[in-house]
Order: structure tokens, then sequence, then C-alpha cells
């Protein structure tokens, strides 16, 4: 089925998806929904300041945090997955910068056991860090069903090497599908819903911490080491939050075209972005399901 869409947005050759439809049902198709999994990364901020200004309440002079304070920039990368029958099966992973090595003892216990904290030297996930990720992540929530998964994912280089691919098939059973660049902001779960939301209630979150400690901020005194443990705690937070809708992470699987049924019954269902009135041709690739 997305193969159509990427046809018909991209005009791309079919490179994701020759398991479309078909393979995406809870009781009909090759994969159960409990097998169909979401892997995606996205930069995170400490502060979400952009065009905000704030004040002590009387106060004459506004505060303005502009992006010279850094706290707006990336501060790590939050890796996630989601499942298409929206339970929670794998631990948001939180990347920081720096190799971790001199980490006190009082930071780690303060972080947030709703989440995994990794370092990586830009604080991003490369191939090491998705090894690792593969290995002790995602292998031990998968390894207890015979059945094959199905691991949808951007093309981001780092989990679409060969090395990957064949990780994820030989230890954990599992076929990966990369979406082709491009199509990632139209038809990944993560990109389309699961994000938005979650970066919502860390946001809401992070602004309730900002006023209750609006001297710390102001007088940029809160150091690196809390800025982490803070970030570990608004996303176990929000994570936990945005998990607990499962109906939420479902539908997002159903909107991008990854969870359908094979018989076309629920396509109405799907809703993507510049395609509001498009319809799937019958075609050879549907029979086949």
């Amino acid at each position: 089925m997305l193969y159509y869409i990427i046809i018909v947005i991209m005009k791309m050759p079919l490179s994701f998806q020759v398991a479309s439809r078909g393979e995406q049902s809870e009781e009909i198709g090759r994969y159960a929904l409990s097998d169909i999994h979401n892997l995606d990364q996205s930069p995170l901020p400490f502060a979400f300041l952009e065009g905000k200004t704030y004040t002590h309440k009387g106060q004459k002079d506004v505060w303005v945090r502009g992006p010279s304070s850094g706290l707006e920039k990336r501060q790590c990368t939050l890796q996630a997955a989601v499942s298409a029958d929206g339970i929670p099966r794998f631990k948001p992973c939180i990347v920081f910068r720096g190799k971790g090595q001199r980490i006190q003892q009082a930071e780690k216990q303060g972080y947030d056991r709703r989440v995994i904290v990794r370092f990586q030297e830009n604080a991003w996930v490369d191939e090491q860090e998705m090894k690792w990720w593969t290995r002790h992540v995602y292998h031990p929530s998968v390894r207890q069903t015979s059945r094959q998964q199905l691991l949808v994912t951007d093309a981001h280089r780092a989990q679409c090497t060969e090395s990957m691919i064949d990780m994820f098939k030989t230890l954990c059973n599992t076929q990966v599908a990369c979406i082709p660049a491009g199509c990632t902001p139209l038809v990944q779960p993560l990109d389309t819903c699961i994000f938005a939301a979650l970066k919502f209630h860390i946001e809401r979150i992070q602004n309730q911490h900002m006023m209750e400690n609006l001297d710390a901020y102001t007088h940029g005194t809160i150091p690196a080491w809390k800025r982490r443990v803070l970030i570990t705690k608004w996303v176990g937070e929000a994570w936990s939050l945005v998990t607990r809708q499962r109906a939420l992470v479902s539908r997002s699987f159903v909107k991008c075209g990854i969870a359908l049924p094979v018989d076309g019954s629920k396509d109405n269902l799907m809703h993507i972005e510049q395609l509001e009135d498009y319809t799937f041709p019958a075609s050879e690739l549907d029979e086949e399901y």
C-alpha cells in the first residue's frame, strides 16, 4: 500500500514496503500488530525557549531568553520505538554528549528509571549505539516470540547498514523496512504523531519547572549534570503519559497505512498529509495477499 503513496508523493522506486498491505493485520496477514514496530530518533533541547519571555509576576523588566543561552539547542538525542498494538515494549533511550566516564554516582541515581541513558561523543545514535540498543533494548523484548518481527525505520544510515540489517535478521528475527528519505514526515508513526505528543508534554513539564526556578534559568546556574537528570525525568514522565494512550499509538500506525487489513476494508482510516482524496487502485500486488 505504501508503495503507491511513495510513488505518488516522491516518485521513488519501490524500496520500502515490498511487505506492504497484507503484512499488517492482527488477524490476517504475515505480521500481527504486536510484531510491527517503528523506530526513530529526535533531537531534544533542555528548554523550549524560542519566541518566549519570562519574568516574575509584578516585575517591570522582562527577561528574554535568546539563542545565546544554548539551552534551546540540542542537548541530547532521544531514540524511541513503538508497536502497532499500542503496548509499550521499549524504554526510550536518551543519548547525551560525551563519554560518560566521569559521571558521579549521585547523578546516575537521579536518572529516571523509565528511560535508558547513554553517552556518545556527539550525542548521536551511530552504528555502535544502534548495535547496543538492538542487543540490550530491542532483542530482550522480541526474543520471547518465535514470530518474525517488522521494524519500520527511516533511512538513517546507522540502522540501515548491511551489518545492522543482518543483525536484526539473525539476532532478532526482524525484517527491517527502511522508508526512503523525504517520506518519513508522511508515513512514519513516530514522526507524524508520537513525537509531537511527547514534546508537547516535555515542554509543558519543562515550562512548569522554569517558572518555579526562574532565577536559576536567568542566571545560568543549572549545571550540566542536573540538566541531564531533569531531561530524563521530563522524558520519563512524558513517555509514560503518551504510551498510556494505547489507542493513540495504534491509530498512528493505521493513519500511516502500516497496520491495515489485507482486504482494504479500513483503507478509509488511513490519512496521509497531501493525499486527502487519494484512493488505492487494485493491482497484482494486492492479489498476492
